[in-house]
């Protein structure tokens, strides 16, 4: 889930991918930011689940980003 491909997933990622949704043109996804941002067996698009996943991980309301 690690968006921005910085190697931590914090709340930058969730707001990355919420901007890639609203304005693709502007903010742009790597190929490897996506593969880590789908885990709602959605490899070949984005949503908002994800940005919500790692919400929740980030938050402490799951323990692995696998249950979020």
């Amino acid at each position: 889930m690690n968006a921005n491909v910085d190697r931590e997933v914090i709340i930058a990622d969730a707001i990355f991918i919420f901007l890639f949704i609203a304005n693709k043109d502007k903010y742009e996804l790597k190929i490897q930011g996506k593969g880590n941002a789908a885990c709602y067996n959605t490899r070949d698009r984005v949503t908002e689940k994800e940005a919500l996943g790692i919400q929740r991980f980030v938050s402490g309301m799951t323990r692995k980003l696998s249950e979020a």
